[in-house]
């Protein structure tokens, strides 16, 4: 039996993290890269951009996470991308000839 500070952890925890590690992430990196092939590039630049949006908005909900400035920064800043991303608001103009 391990002691990890508190949490008991014992072997049979221990193959059902495995379980989870190996199937759940392969079976969610399987279906993610496979529909990611079938997106525009911009698309995959918003989803990619979302990722850490959404698991820091689920880590506040969820487990009471209180971000700190450098955090909140940061969801500012992935904020502000993706409107400018689908607003189209730095994509270089046709130059005319």
């Amino acid at each position: 039996l391990l002691n990890t500070g508190g949490l008991r952890v014992d072997s049979s925890s221990w193959g059902i993290l495995l379980i989870i590690g190996v199937v759940h992430t392969g079976l969610l990196y399987l279906m993610l890269y496979s529909a990611l092939q079938s997106l525009e590039t911009n698309h995959v630049v918003i989803l990619s951009f979302l990722y850490p949006l959404t698991a820091l908005i689920f880590d506040v909900a969820v487990y009471g996470v209180r971000p700190d400035w450098l955090q909140l920064t940061g969801l500012a800043l992935i904020t502000i991308a993706v409107f400018c991303e689908k607003l189209q608001l730095f994509r270089p103009k046709a130059i005319s000839a």
